[in-house]
């Protein structure tokens, strides 16, 4: 099953051990009298474990369109304010709104954020709603203890920085668990950074230069092994460091 190439359309024999694991957006089941767990797949690409909780088998490609997923991080855009709530771009074919008040720590009647068209939002998918084709965002992690105004919680208004898109597979794995390339950037350069399920990537460093070596090096490592990742990071960083 694990590492397959999968073509829209094609049938699948699931393990009855793996069907809770599977990416149902990218499956469908079929009703079948001699099987139970046959499913058709609504995508092409390699059918692959997710490298981030709950591990689930996805279908991977070089799609940079979103198809949102309640519990997905996702880099939001600023469309349009309305009386309650936020319309968002989150990159799908839906329409995405977060609400003023209740999406936000602590947010009130007289102190809620006041966003201008443009602003990025790092934010979790919260509902989907399938009568209208519309998705409910949250920027409120339960991890959280403090206020939406103190810029400090995981979710929140991203400022500065510099967002850029990514085809929607590499995202997933530069929002794993351990990923090898964020973690060799970290090693020489202090900078943040948010991923988004969505195709959207967000930096922030002190340094312009350095937030440019940074993106030059994510746009040219998706498909490299790691020893190609090393060589490709240590020469972008030795010429960016030469230039100063």
């Amino acid at each position: 099953m694990e590492d397959g190439v999968i073509i829209s359309g094609d049938y699948i024999q699931m393990e009855k051990d793996k069907v809770k694991r599977i990416n149902e957006h990218n499956f469908e089941q079929v009703h079948d009298v001699e099987s139970d767990n046959l499913y058709r797949s609504k995508c092409s690409g390699i059918l692959l474990k997710t490298p981030y909780y709950p591990y689930k088998y996805d279908i991977m490609n070089t799609s940079y369109k979103y198809m949102p997923k309640v519990g997905d991080l996702v880099i939001g855009i600023v469309k349009s304010k309305k009386l309650d709530y936020y319309q968002m771009d989150i990159n799908c074919n839906c329409e995405c709104i977060i609400h003023k008040i209740e999406s936000f720590k602590y947010a009130t009647k007289n102190s809620f954020p006041n966003l201008a068209n443009g602003t990025l939002l790092y934010m979790i998918v919260e509902k989907i709603n399938l009568d209208n084709n519309s998705v409910v965002a949250s920027c409120i992690n339960s991890s959280d203890v403090k206020s939406w105004i103190n810029y400090e919680n995981y979710l929140g208004e991203l400022v500065d920085g510099y967002m850029f898109p990514v085809s929607i597979s590499y995202a997933k794995s530069l929002i794993g668990d351990k990923c090898y390339l964020l973690d060799l950037i970290g090693a020489d350069v202090s900078y943040e950074v948010a991923v988004g399920h969505n195709g959207r990537v967000w930096v922030k460093t002190d340094d312009p230069r350095e937030t440019n070596m940074i993106h030059t090096a994510l746009k040219y490592s998706f498909g490299k092994t790691k020893a190609q990742m090393d060589v490709l990071w240590k020469s972008i960083y030795n010429l960016g460091k030469r230039d100063t």
